[in-house]
């Protein structure tokens, strides 16, 4: 994705920043569906190097932003978008592409750390077993 391209997500999340206090639920659904398409694994562009800038640029731009608006919307969109967003971290620590991947922790540890004694037990359930399949997925098998 170009500069202009970086520059228009950059918007976006601010506009979700400023404006997100009058958002439905509904309307936060509707919003981070077509958010989450960034990381569609099928719009990825063919060639491998190109893939690997779109990774390193796009998507981890968009996801610590994504986890930026979560935390200060945090009451609101655990109940939206907790399990969508825990995917798409756990998605990105899958990935090949070393940077993306450690973005994918950083961002889960930036979660925790902001927003943990928010927390309800509920929601650290969910993040003790997102967190141990991370481990599950990236400890090296005998």
């Amino acid at each position: 994705m170009c500069l202009i391209g970086l520059r228009g997500l950059t918007v976006m999340f601010e506009i979700m920043k400023t404006y997100g206090h009058t958002y439905e639920k509904h309307w936060w659904q509707d919003l981070f569906r077509i958010v989450f398409r960034i990381f569609d694994n099928m719009k990825l562009p063919e060639q491998q190097t190109e893939k690997a800038e779109w990774m390193t640029t796009t998507c981890n731009h968009a996801l610590y932003a994504i986890c930026d608006v979560f935390t200060q919307y945090l009451e609101v969109l655990s109940d939206v978008l907790l399990d969508d967003i825990f995917a798409q971290l756990y998605w990105c620590v899958q990935q090949d592409n070393e940077q993306l991947a450690r973005s994918g922790t950083n961002c889960l540890e930036n979660v925790v750390i902001l927003n943990g004694e928010k927390f309800t037990l509920e929601i650290w359930d969910k993040t003790c077993n997102c967190t141990l399949d991370i481990f599950k997925t990236t400890i090296p098998h005998a």
